[in-house]
């Protein structure tokens, strides 16, 4: 693949990218959707490499080369979880601005790195991130990583937008089920979202359906694990 084409991947921060992902995930069978991730790492055939892999175990990679275009994918991209370089040629900032950017967000984030000293993990997980691998690693390995992360229940924000997409809930059926997850009863959630008790049942019964349980402690308990 050339640079100019490379270089096209990462200028592009819109749906079509992804939805270009999910064309390929959907063609191999084998790569169930698992999750989505943001990649940040300036070098290109790296990057490149490690978004074309992890689509074969089920994970879309919106895969960027700068600090800026990271911070601009976190406001208007779907993720589930954050993979970053630590140093960025030529920039002034570093994974660890993105780390501390991004760290808020209750998102799992990867550390990948040729220069992992002690120091560098420290601050690292100070600032949010939940793993640190050193590079050279395999793909498999990352994809693990990202799985076992997922399943933490620390890792909440990431864990029910997950669910949310691997479930196909729709925007108001994300919506109710936000507000069920923080404890509102039916009738609160109706009034937050100014529509009636029968609508939230029924956005409810449609809402357990797709997940396959039957009450909201039985939701509550697939969403979250214990």
């Amino acid at each position: 693949m050339g640079n100019s084409s490379l270089m096209n991947q990462d200028q592009n921060l819109n749906s079509s990218t992804v939805s270009g992902e999910s064309r390929e995930r959907m063609q191999n069978p084998k790569s169930k959707f698992k999750g989505r991730i943001l990649l940040l790492e300036d070098d290109e055939l790296l990057g490149a490499g490690i978004s074309k892999q992890l689509l074969g175990y089920g994970i879309e990679c919106l895969w960027v080369s700068s600090f800026e275009k990271a911070k601009e994918a976190l406001g208007n991209m779907k993720i589930h979880g954050i993979v970053t370089d630590i140093c960025l040629k030529g920039q002034a900032e570093t994974g660890l601005d993105l780390i501390s950017k991004a760290g808020s967000l209750g998102l799992p984030i990867i550390v990948i790195t040729s220069n992992a000293n002690l120091n560098v993990a420290k601050q690292a997980m100070n600032d949010g991130a939940s793993y640190l691998l050193e590079k050279p690693f395999e793909v498999k390995t990352l994809a693990e990583v990202l799985n076992k992360l997922w399943m933490e229940p620390k890792n909440h924000i990431g864990i029910i937008e997950r669910f949310f997409e691997l479930n196909e809930l729709t925007a108001k059926e994300k919506e109710i089920t936000r507000l069920l997850l923080k404890g509102l009863s039916n009738a609160e959630i109706a009034s937050t979202l100014k529509i009636s008790d029968k609508t939230v049942k029924f956005h409810l019964t449609t809402i357990f359906g797709k997940c396959g349980v039957e009450s909201r402690t039985e939701l509550y308990s697939t969403i979250i694990p214990t």
